[in-house]
């Protein structure tokens, strides 16, 4: 943390993804010039009917702790209830990097694609992205990429931070395993 701080001390001026990012900063550099710049994705619409679509779709770069984190949660808390009601439903875990616990997740009703060259092929047949993340902080670039597709958006408040999402409005916010698994199905 001093560290960027000295640094963001000797530029003219700081660029956060959210507001809330530069609050983190404001106390210790007052005066400092800000610009807050949020992520940008390109639209991106599928073809693909609502028919045409199946399963739930994760994307996160694994070198975050916090996608392993939501992974792990995710198929042990909240997707048995999900399938009590929805027994053939699919999770496709797509991202850089899984290490050997979200790896071991594969099964008949689990796909862990690792790094692929583009998500556009999952987000375009998925039918609804999930951000289960219980940590992490900034703009969710997977939220955004997902809305920018036309994708359903199932996650947590830790996975809305910073986008001004409202439940039920722009996607649907849910904290417990029951709620959250109540917003897929």
């Amino acid at each position: 943390k001093e560290r960027e701080l000295a640094i963001y001390a000797e530029a003219d001026g700081v660029i956060t993804v959210t507001e809330r990012d530069w609050d983190h900063i404001r106390a210790s550099l007052p005066s400092k010039p800000h610009f807050v710049i949020p992520n940008i994705h390109p639209v991106g619409g599928s073809s693909i009917g609502l028919n045409g679509r199946k399963g739930l779709l994760f994307i996160g770069n694994f070198n975050h702790t916090p996608n392993t984190d939501a992974m792990l949660y995710f198929v042990a808390e909240v997707f048995p209830i999900v399938r009590r009601t929805l027994p053939e439903l699919t999770l496709t875990i797509v991202g850089n990097n899984p290490p050997k616990e979200v790896r071991a997740l594969a099964s008949r009703s689990i796909l862990v694609t690792g790094y692929v060259p583009s998500t556009a092929p999952y987000l375009k047949t998925a039918r609804v992205s999930i951000a289960p993340l219980r940590y992490g902080a900034g703009m969710k670039g997977k939220i955004g990429e997902a809305m920018a597709h036309g994708l359903p958006v199932v996650t947590t408040s830790i996975g809305a931070e910073g986008m001004g999402l409202v439940s039920g409005q722009h996607a649907l916010i849910a904290d417990s395993p029951q709620e959250f698994a109540g917003h897929i199905i």
